[in-house]
């Protein structure tokens, strides 16, 4: 009896040992299978990626967009259901502003809810204007354009997994509306989850020979998503101006913050200049020049009608002045629209002020 049972432990022992070495093989095959699954997955999503690099860069233009070196370090695959890139690093610059930008950022992921549905989430953006020319590029001074900060940004839209090609193709033209500060699009309005759009971070400035920081947000305005400003950040750079920044103003700037650093650069540069101005010749017409000059910068770079909503925002609520100023300042401001679209040369500008009918001194 003693030897049967010993004889069936043995055979139980056998048993469990050849039981366990078969678990063992079982997750050890699964696991290098799976990694070499991954290992191949991550390369076919480099190949692929590395493709559609090449795409961005030939079709960027068709967005109003020029993409200079465009790059990352490394794309694995997350999960099933996500992929996501390292290390993304290159120039770009939309035509609109004409002003070439440095972007990194930490880590891309690009997450499918469904087989129509996905999410881009970034991560440790930074962009970074590059040094731009002043209108009159003689002078050979620039504008700091400072930098922008994306701690966190998500955005939701449809895409066909078995189509991507169209839903990066949307995509790109939403991004483009979104960035531009241009009314988003009926997707972004209506479509299915791409309203859900948030970014939290800050913008660094430069004027008046220091760097300031502005937290930037995302707010609902109605049914679209648009990146704001703090208004309140905008505000403290108000005492930076001999013209305080009227309350219209400040929503101008809080609600364009990547035309803030141009819009801060105008409005210096014009009462540098009408200041200068006026310490060579005491006969000059300060305000009159600066109105000219800042109206006439802003056309040049981002057109009549902007150029008439920042100006126009300057002369409302209480400004200090009497009515009679603020209908000249208001008409001095069309002056510099005009000789903007007109193709006048900023070197002409001041001599037009000492002497053009059309300017009110």
């Amino acid at each position: 009896m003693v030897k049967l049972l010993g004889k069936n432990y043995k055979n139980l022992n056998s048993d469990n040992y050849k039981m366990k070495k078969f678990f063992i093989t079982l997750i050890v095959t699964v696991s290098v299978l799976a990694l070499l699954v991954n290992f191949v997955g991550n390369i076919l999503l480099e190949e692929s990626s590395r493709k559609a690099l090449n795409y961005i860069d030939y079709y960027a233009s068709d967005y109003g967009l020029k993409i200079k070196g465009l790059d990352f370090r490394e794309a694995s695959i997350s999960s099933v259901n996500s992929v996501g890139w390292k290390g993304i690093f290159g120039a770009f610059e939309f035509k609109e502003y004409g002003i070439p930008n440095r972007l990194s950022i930490s880590s891309v992921d690009l997450n499918f809810h469904s087989t129509s549905l996905a999410q881009v989430v970034a991560r440790g953006v930074q962009i970074r204007p590059e040094n731009s020319p002043k209108p009159n590029g003689s002078l050979g001074e620039s504008i700091r354009g400072g930098k922008y900060l994306i701690r966190n940004f998500r955005m939701t839209f449809p895409m066909d997994i078995f189509n991507p090609e169209e839903g990066l193709q949307t995509l790109a033209s939403e991004m483009r509306q979104f960035m531009l500060d241009e009314k988003n699009s009926k997707l972004l309005l209506e479509g299915q989850g791409a309203s859900n759009i948030s970014l939290d971070g800050e913008a660094e400035f430069f004027t008046s020979g220091k760097y300031f920081k502005v937290r930037m947000t995302t707010k609902k305005v109605g049914r679209e998503t648009k990146i704001v400003l703090h208004k309140e950040d905008v505000r403290r750079l108000s005492p930076l101006f001999e013209k305080n920044l009227t309350d219209a103003e400040i929503g101008v700037i809080a609600n364009y913050p990547l035309r803030a650093p141009f819009l801060l650069f105008a409005k210096e540069y014009a009462e540098a200049e009408s200041r200068i101005a006026l310490s060579t010749n005491p006969s000059s017409p300060e305000d009159a020049h600066r109105h000219v000059l800042w109206s006439y910068t802003l056309t040049k770079k981002f057109g009549a009608k902007f150029a008439k909503l920042v100006t126009d925002a300057h002369e409302k609520g209480d400004t200090g002045n009497s009515e009679q100023e603020r209908k000249r300042d208001l008409h001095n401001n069309a002056v510099g629209i005009d000789f903007a679209q007109r193709g006048i040369e900023e070197s002409k500008i001041y001599g037009l002020v000492l002497r053009s009918p059309n300017v009110r001194r």
